[in-house]
């Protein structure tokens, strides 16, 4: 800068170099993902970013989908995955680095459609029910009551059928029966089993009075 007057300009002072301070992002906190609460998505939610402009959300180390907002619904996961989520924030110079990690999943459909056979088979009862989407294997279940109260694992059948060829079947006794989809991919202690199907209820063939021969 230099002053000017009717006798003369002044000398410049000295020259000083200034900038502007560059808005910084922090890392995203508080990354949640919901674990098996529905059975199309999996949501996210974080803790807002200021100065960020943007989000980067990552499944499985890979990039998924970039969001303005601190939340974000991921419908594309299968039903039977868990996947593992990491979020970026994006400013105007720079990108945070990853977040803590969030695992989710979609909750398993329950098989429907359970049905068990009825006074058709002496020495078994059949039980089928209708394919589940994600599901990996079939957990059946039988029962003395019916509100499933006292269940009992038959066994876990990759098939949509189930032979309950136990000997401990009783001819004249209804017994009740139900089904749980479940998933071995990622699997942890069941915690991508579904919930439980309907119930139905089957027994073994019963001979009416005039189906026994007497002499």
């Amino acid at each position: 800068v230099a002053a000017s007057c009717s006798l003369g300009d002044s000398s410049f002072t000295p020259t000083k170099i200034g900038s502007l301070k560059t808005p910084t992002v922090s890392v995203p906190t508080g990354l949640t993902a919901t674990s098996g609460v529905h059975e199309d998505k999996v949501v996210l939610d974080w803790n807002n970013v200021v100065n960020a402009n943007s989000y980067i959300v990552y499944a499985d180390g890979l990039q998924l989908a970039t969001t303005i907002d601190s939340t974000y619904t991921d419908f594309d996961i299968l039903a039977g995955i868990q996947s593992v989520y990491t979020v970026k924030a994006v400013g105007l110079y720079e990108t945070s680095t990853s977040s803590n990690s969030a695992s989710g999943w979609k909750k398993l459909s329950a098989p429907t459609n359970v049905n068990a056979s009825d006074s058709a088979f002496n020495n078994y009862i059949e039980v089928y029910w209708t394919k589940v989407q994600g599901a990996t294997s079939y957990k059946v279940f039988r029962s003395l009551n019916s509100d499933m109260s006292s269940l009992t694992l038959l066994g876990e059948v990759v098939s949509t059928n189930y032979i309950d060829t136990n000997t401990d079947l009783v001819v004249g006794t209804i017994y009740y029966y139900a089904v749980v989809a479940a998933s071995d991919v990622y699997n942890t202690n069941g915690i991508l089993d579904s919930a439980l199907s309907n119930i139905d209820s089957g027994r073994l063939f019963t001979p009416s009075t005039t189906d026994v021969v007497t002499d």
